[in-house]
């Protein structure tokens, strides 16, 4: 085999390896795109579109994610009773489903969280919730005070932090304690891993803060009311409460 035959098929297969990096991060960014707006998964045919959306920036996603979401009703309630379940760890009642705007998911949660915040008790009840579903107990007395340390999270984020102390303190009978951390393979909620120019771009167009270089100061996480969060080895991720985000 002659030096220029070698050189050509090693060219073709690190072009190969370009194309298919280039389709990953289109997939990825479309992935976060219906994650941001929804709250959820990407359907089986919203996923045979994406090959039809190569070069397409996030911002251009998100205009048409809103006209979905102001001219289907289903996928409108669909996105509220998504965010509300996710913030208080309960079902929304159908009159508040119904008067459902047209927000995406993220402004939702960032709605639905100050409400919360502005309900001490209700907020107590949903850290209750989160212990439940994670570690099967009621929080301890200690750990309430733990928790009003920091700004009100939704029932989502406690479940992941709650998640991951129990991982690393089984069998979860020491009380919470430490930074808040959400590993980025998580068993709930469902976490999604960003390429740290992927998660740049989100936080951009969300409108939120650049992630710091100093992990202690958090940044890794995207969601509502994550500020004080960190993820585990300082990955990029992005939560939601959907099922899968893998």
């Amino acid at each position: 085999m002659n030096f220029f035959r070698v050189w050509a098929m090693l060219a073709a297969a690190a072009a190969a390896v370009s194309v298919q990096a280039a389709c990953a991060a289109e997939v990825d960014r479309a992935m976060a795109a219906e994650l941001v707006a929804y709250g959820r998964c990407a359907t089986l045919e919203e996923r045979s579109t994406w090959g039809a959306r190569d070069g397409r920036a996030l911002p251009e996603m998100f205009d048409a994610a809103r006209r979905k979401l102001r001219d289907d009703a289903t996928e409108r309630r669909a996105t509220f009773a998504r965010a509300y379940s996710d913030v208080f760890g309960a079902a929304a009642s159908e009159a508040e489903v119904d008067a459902a705007s047209a927000r995406f998911y993220s402004e939702h949660t960032s709605v639905l969280l100050a409400a919360l915040t502005a309900r001490p008790d209700e907020y107590r009840r949903v850290i209750e919730r989160a212990y439940e579903a994670a570690l099967g107990r009621a929080p301890f007395a200690e750990e309430y005070g733990y928790w009003a340390e920091f700004r009100p999270l939704p029932y989502v984020l406690l479940v992941g932090c709650v998640e991951n102390w129990a991982r690393r303190n089984a069998p979860g009978l020491m009380a919470t304690t430490g930074v808040p951390t959400i590993g980025a393979d998580a068993a709930q909620p469902a976490v999604f891993r960003l390429a740290p120019a992927l998660a740049a771009e989100v936080r951009r167009v969300l409108g939120q803060p650049l992630a710091s270089l100093d992990l202690a100061a958090g940044r890794t996480v995207i969601g509502t009311g994550a500020e004080a969060i960190v993820s585990v080895g300082g990955v990029h991720v992005l939560v939601v409460g959907c099922e899968s985000a893998r």
